[in-house]
Protein backbone atom coordinates (compact mmCIF):
# COMPACT_ATOMS: atom_id res chain seq x y z
CA UNK A 1 0.00 0.00 0.00
CA UNK A 2 2.90 2.38 0.63
CA UNK A 3 3.83 2.25 -3.06
CA UNK A 4 0.25 3.06 -4.00
CA UNK A 5 0.21 6.01 -1.59
CA UNK A 6 3.26 7.57 -3.21
CA UNK A 7 1.73 7.18 -6.67
CA UNK A 8 -1.76 8.41 -5.79
CA UNK A 9 -1.62 11.03 -3.06
CA UNK A 10 0.06 14.40 -3.51
CA UNK A 11 0.14 14.71 0.27
CA UNK A 12 0.49 11.30 1.91
CA UNK A 13 0.16 12.58 5.46
CA UNK A 14 -3.53 12.92 6.16
CA UNK A 15 -4.44 11.74 2.67
CA UNK A 16 -6.90 14.61 2.21
CA UNK A 17 -9.49 14.71 -0.55
CA UNK A 18 -7.66 17.54 -2.33
CA UNK A 19 -4.48 15.48 -2.42
CA UNK A 20 -6.21 13.17 -4.91
CA UNK A 21 -6.56 15.87 -7.54
CA UNK A 22 -3.47 14.70 -9.39
CA UNK A 23 -4.63 11.13 -9.93
CA UNK A 24 -8.21 12.22 -10.63
CA UNK A 25 -6.95 14.56 -13.33
CA UNK A 26 -4.80 11.83 -14.83
CA UNK A 27 -7.76 9.45 -14.95
CA UNK A 28 -10.23 11.88 -16.51
CA UNK A 29 -7.68 13.15 -19.03
CA UNK A 30 -7.97 9.70 -20.59
CA UNK A 31 -11.55 10.50 -21.60
CA UNK A 32 -10.26 12.95 -24.21
CA UNK A 33 -9.03 9.94 -26.17
CA UNK A 34 -12.69 9.15 -26.98
CA UNK A 35 -13.26 12.49 -28.69
CA UNK A 36 -12.78 12.52 -32.45
CA UNK A 37 -14.04 13.75 -35.81
CA UNK A 38 -16.78 11.13 -36.03
CA UNK A 39 -17.35 10.70 -32.30
CA UNK A 40 -20.28 12.27 -30.40
CA UNK A 41 -18.18 12.39 -27.23
CA UNK A 42 -17.62 15.90 -25.89
CA UNK A 43 -15.51 16.57 -22.77
CA UNK A 44 -15.95 19.79 -20.77
CA UNK A 45 -14.05 20.87 -17.64
CA UNK A 46 -15.48 23.37 -15.16
CA UNK A 47 -13.24 23.87 -12.14
CA UNK A 48 -12.73 20.48 -10.50
CA UNK A 49 -15.58 18.93 -12.48
CA UNK A 50 -15.41 16.92 -15.70
CA UNK A 51 -18.40 16.37 -18.01
CA UNK A 52 -18.67 13.52 -20.54
CA UNK A 53 -21.51 14.09 -23.03
CA UNK A 54 -22.77 12.23 -26.11
CA UNK A 55 -26.40 13.38 -26.37
CA UNK A 56 -27.59 9.77 -26.54
CA UNK A 57 -30.57 8.84 -24.38
CA UNK A 58 -28.51 6.63 -22.06
CA UNK A 59 -27.69 8.01 -18.61
CA UNK A 60 -24.06 6.95 -18.22
CA UNK A 61 -23.18 8.37 -21.63
CA UNK A 62 -24.05 11.84 -20.31
CA UNK A 63 -22.33 12.30 -16.99
CA UNK A 64 -20.42 14.79 -14.92
CA UNK A 65 -18.13 14.12 -11.97
CA UNK A 66 -17.74 16.88 -9.39
CA UNK A 67 -14.86 17.11 -6.90
CA UNK A 68 -15.44 20.79 -6.08
CA UNK A 69 -17.43 22.17 -3.10
CA UNK A 70 -17.89 25.59 -4.72
CA UNK A 71 -21.56 26.61 -5.10
CA UNK A 72 -20.59 28.68 -8.15
CA UNK A 73 -18.92 25.72 -9.86
CA UNK A 74 -21.89 23.50 -9.01
CA UNK A 75 -24.34 25.97 -10.55
CA UNK A 76 -22.29 26.23 -13.74
CA UNK A 77 -22.05 22.45 -13.97
CA UNK A 78 -25.79 21.98 -13.49
CA UNK A 79 -26.57 24.66 -16.08
CA UNK A 80 -24.45 22.69 -18.55
CA UNK A 81 -26.14 19.40 -17.66
CA UNK A 82 -29.61 20.98 -17.93
CA UNK A 83 -28.78 22.23 -21.43
CA UNK A 84 -28.29 18.61 -22.56
CA UNK A 85 -31.99 17.78 -22.01
CA UNK A 86 -31.24 14.07 -21.88
CA UNK A 87 -30.93 11.34 -19.25
CA UNK A 88 -27.77 11.90 -17.25
CA UNK A 89 -25.77 11.02 -14.17
CA UNK A 90 -23.92 13.21 -11.70
CA UNK A 91 -21.07 11.70 -9.70
CA UNK A 92 -19.84 13.24 -6.46
CA UNK A 93 -16.58 12.56 -4.63
CA UNK A 94 -14.22 14.36 -2.30
CA UNK A 95 -15.30 17.95 -1.74
CA UNK A 96 -18.08 17.45 -4.28
CA UNK A 97 -20.05 15.41 -1.75
CA UNK A 98 -21.20 18.75 -0.33
CA UNK A 99 -23.74 18.93 -3.17
CA UNK A 100 -25.62 15.71 -2.38
CA UNK A 101 -28.61 17.37 -0.73
CA UNK A 102 -28.94 19.94 -3.50
CA UNK A 103 -28.97 17.17 -6.12
CA UNK A 104 -31.73 15.40 -4.21
CA UNK A 105 -33.80 18.59 -4.10
CA UNK A 106 -33.28 19.03 -7.84
CA UNK A 107 -34.83 15.64 -8.56
CA UNK A 108 -31.85 13.33 -8.74
CA UNK A 109 -31.89 9.97 -6.97
CA UNK A 110 -28.84 8.31 -5.45
CA UNK A 111 -27.87 5.02 -7.05
CA UNK A 112 -25.24 4.14 -4.45
CA UNK A 113 -21.50 4.52 -4.50
CA UNK A 114 -18.77 2.87 -6.57
CA UNK A 115 -15.16 2.41 -5.46
CA UNK A 116 -12.39 4.20 -7.34
CA UNK A 117 -9.51 1.74 -7.06
CA UNK A 118 -5.79 1.69 -7.74
CA UNK A 119 -3.04 -0.87 -8.19
CA UNK A 120 0.66 -0.06 -7.93
CA UNK A 121 2.14 -2.29 -10.63
CA UNK A 122 4.78 -4.68 -9.33
CA UNK A 123 6.18 -8.03 -10.46
CA UNK A 124 3.28 -10.03 -9.02
CA UNK A 125 2.07 -11.01 -12.48
CA UNK A 126 5.40 -10.72 -14.31
CA UNK A 127 5.48 -14.45 -15.03
CA UNK A 128 1.75 -14.96 -15.44
CA UNK A 129 0.68 -17.51 -18.05
CA UNK A 130 -2.87 -18.03 -19.26
CA UNK A 131 -4.39 -21.37 -18.31
CA UNK A 132 -4.55 -24.10 -20.94
CA UNK A 133 -6.94 -23.42 -23.80
CA UNK A 134 -6.97 -19.64 -23.37
CA UNK A 135 -5.45 -17.09 -25.73
CA UNK A 136 -5.47 -13.30 -26.02
CA UNK A 137 -5.61 -11.07 -29.11
CA UNK A 138 -4.75 -7.36 -29.11
CA UNK A 139 -7.38 -5.56 -31.18
CA UNK A 140 -5.79 -4.01 -34.27
CA UNK A 141 -8.38 -4.25 -37.07
CA UNK A 142 -11.96 -3.17 -37.66
CA UNK A 143 -13.12 -6.79 -37.76
CA UNK A 144 -11.46 -7.52 -34.42
CA UNK A 145 -13.04 -4.36 -32.98
CA UNK A 146 -16.46 -5.60 -34.09
CA UNK A 147 -15.92 -8.60 -31.79
CA UNK A 148 -15.10 -6.32 -28.85
CA UNK A 149 -18.15 -4.17 -29.54
CA UNK A 150 -20.43 -7.20 -29.69
CA UNK A 151 -19.13 -8.48 -26.36
CA UNK A 152 -19.52 -5.10 -24.62
CA UNK A 153 -23.00 -4.74 -26.10
CA UNK A 154 -24.07 -8.22 -25.01
CA UNK A 155 -22.68 -7.78 -21.49
CA UNK A 156 -24.20 -4.39 -20.71
CA UNK A 157 -27.32 -4.52 -22.91
CA UNK A 158 -26.26 -1.57 -25.05
CA UNK A 159 -27.01 -1.11 -28.76
CA UNK A 160 -23.92 -1.92 -30.77
CA UNK A 161 -24.06 1.38 -32.61
CA UNK A 162 -23.81 3.14 -29.24
CA UNK A 163 -20.68 1.24 -28.21
CA UNK A 164 -19.07 1.75 -31.61
CA UNK A 165 -19.37 5.55 -31.34
CA UNK A 166 -16.73 5.76 -28.61
CA UNK A 167 -14.87 2.47 -29.09
CA UNK A 168 -13.92 3.18 -32.68
CA UNK A 169 -11.93 6.32 -31.87
CA UNK A 170 -9.42 4.28 -29.87
CA UNK A 171 -8.55 1.69 -32.52
CA UNK A 172 -5.53 3.54 -33.93
CA UNK A 173 -4.35 4.93 -30.58
CA UNK A 174 -1.00 3.29 -29.66
CA UNK A 175 -1.65 4.06 -25.98
CA UNK A 176 -4.97 2.17 -25.95
CA UNK A 177 -4.69 -1.58 -25.41
CA UNK A 178 -7.97 -3.37 -26.16
CA UNK A 179 -7.83 -7.15 -25.81
CA UNK A 180 -10.11 -10.12 -26.41
CA UNK A 181 -9.77 -13.35 -24.44
CA UNK A 182 -10.63 -16.60 -26.22
CA UNK A 183 -11.30 -20.06 -24.80
CA UNK A 184 -10.57 -22.64 -27.49
CA UNK A 185 -11.38 -20.05 -30.13
CA UNK A 186 -14.58 -18.75 -28.48
CA UNK A 187 -14.49 -15.06 -27.40
CA UNK A 188 -15.30 -14.89 -23.69
CA UNK A 189 -14.05 -11.57 -22.24
CA UNK A 190 -12.69 -8.17 -23.22
CA UNK A 191 -11.23 -5.05 -21.64
CA UNK A 192 -9.20 -1.97 -22.52
CA UNK A 193 -6.33 -0.20 -20.78
CA UNK A 194 -5.68 3.42 -21.80
CA UNK A 195 -2.35 4.95 -20.87
CA UNK A 196 -1.00 8.45 -20.39
CA UNK A 197 2.22 9.69 -18.82
CA UNK A 198 0.89 9.37 -15.29
CA UNK A 199 -1.25 6.25 -15.15
CA UNK A 200 -3.21 3.54 -16.93
CA UNK A 201 -7.02 3.54 -16.80
CA UNK A 202 -9.00 0.31 -17.10
CA UNK A 203 -12.39 0.43 -18.88
CA UNK A 204 -14.96 -1.76 -20.68
CA UNK A 205 -14.32 -4.91 -18.63
CA UNK A 206 -16.96 -7.15 -20.18
CA UNK A 207 -17.74 -10.86 -19.86
CA UNK A 208 -21.17 -11.93 -21.19
CA UNK A 209 -23.47 -13.69 -18.72
CA UNK A 210 -23.01 -17.13 -20.29
CA UNK A 211 -19.24 -16.91 -19.70
CA UNK A 212 -19.25 -15.45 -16.20
CA UNK A 213 -18.12 -17.25 -13.03
CA UNK A 214 -15.44 -19.12 -14.97
CA UNK A 215 -12.48 -16.92 -14.09
CA UNK A 216 -12.18 -15.36 -17.54
CA UNK A 217 -12.18 -11.76 -16.35
CA UNK A 218 -9.42 -12.47 -13.85
CA UNK A 219 -7.32 -14.28 -16.44
CA UNK A 220 -7.57 -11.34 -18.83
CA UNK A 221 -6.83 -8.74 -16.15
CA UNK A 222 -3.74 -10.61 -14.98
CA UNK A 223 -2.52 -10.86 -18.57
CA UNK A 224 -3.05 -7.13 -19.09
CA UNK A 225 -1.22 -6.28 -15.88
CA UNK A 226 1.69 -8.42 -17.03
CA UNK A 227 1.81 -6.46 -20.28
CA UNK A 228 1.76 -3.12 -18.44
CA UNK A 229 4.53 -4.33 -16.15
CA UNK A 230 6.61 -5.13 -19.23
CA UNK A 231 5.87 -1.64 -20.60
CA UNK A 232 7.10 -0.03 -17.39
CA UNK A 233 3.73 1.39 -16.28
CA UNK A 234 3.45 2.31 -12.60
CA UNK A 235 -0.23 2.72 -11.69
CA UNK A 236 -3.56 1.27 -12.87
CA UNK A 237 -6.82 2.90 -11.78
CA UNK A 238 -10.45 2.04 -12.41
CA UNK A 239 -13.97 2.63 -11.16
CA UNK A 240 -15.37 -0.73 -10.10
CA UNK A 241 -18.86 -2.15 -10.13
CA UNK A 242 -20.00 -3.95 -6.94
CA UNK A 243 -19.36 -7.29 -8.62
CA UNK A 244 -16.00 -6.22 -10.01
CA UNK A 245 -14.78 -4.91 -6.66
CA UNK A 246 -14.45 -8.47 -5.33
CA UNK A 247 -12.23 -9.46 -8.26
CA UNK A 248 -10.05 -6.37 -8.07
CA UNK A 249 -9.54 -6.69 -4.33
CA UNK A 250 -8.41 -10.28 -4.86
CA UNK A 251 -5.87 -9.07 -7.40
CA UNK A 252 -4.38 -6.47 -5.06
CA UNK A 253 -6.29 -3.30 -5.97
CA UNK A 254 -6.96 -0.87 -3.12
CA UNK A 255 -9.89 1.52 -2.70
CA UNK A 256 -8.79 5.14 -3.15
CA UNK A 257 -12.21 6.72 -2.58
CA UNK A 258 -15.92 6.10 -3.12
CA UNK A 259 -17.83 8.01 -5.80
CA UNK A 260 -21.56 8.61 -5.33
CA UNK A 261 -23.81 8.12 -8.37
CA UNK A 262 -26.89 10.33 -8.82
CA UNK A 263 -29.37 9.66 -11.64
CA UNK A 264 -31.76 11.93 -13.50
CA UNK A 265 -34.08 9.79 -15.66
CA UNK A 266 -37.37 11.71 -15.40
CA UNK A 267 -37.79 13.39 -18.79
CA UNK A 268 -40.24 15.98 -17.46
CA UNK A 269 -37.74 17.05 -14.83
CA UNK A 270 -34.93 17.01 -17.37
CA UNK A 271 -36.84 19.33 -19.66
CA UNK A 272 -37.76 21.63 -16.77
CA UNK A 273 -34.33 22.05 -15.13
CA UNK A 274 -32.67 25.31 -16.07
CA UNK A 275 -30.94 26.55 -12.91
CA UNK A 276 -30.26 25.47 -9.34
Amino acid sequence: MSDLNSLVYEIVEGKTASSLDRVRRGFFNLFYKMEGENSPVEITEIGNAVAFHTGMDISFLNQVTIFDSSAEIFEKVMQLVASWKVKNQVYLAGAGLAHAEQLKLTGYTCGGAAPFMGYAIDDRFANFELREGLSVVLTKTESELDGNIKMISDTFGLPREVVSTYAGTLLADPTAFRYMLFDKGVPVSTSIFMKNEMLVGCFDVATPAEHQRKGYGEELMKYMLRVQYELGSKLVVLQASPAGEVLYRRMGFQIIEYVQQWDMNNQDLINGVTRI
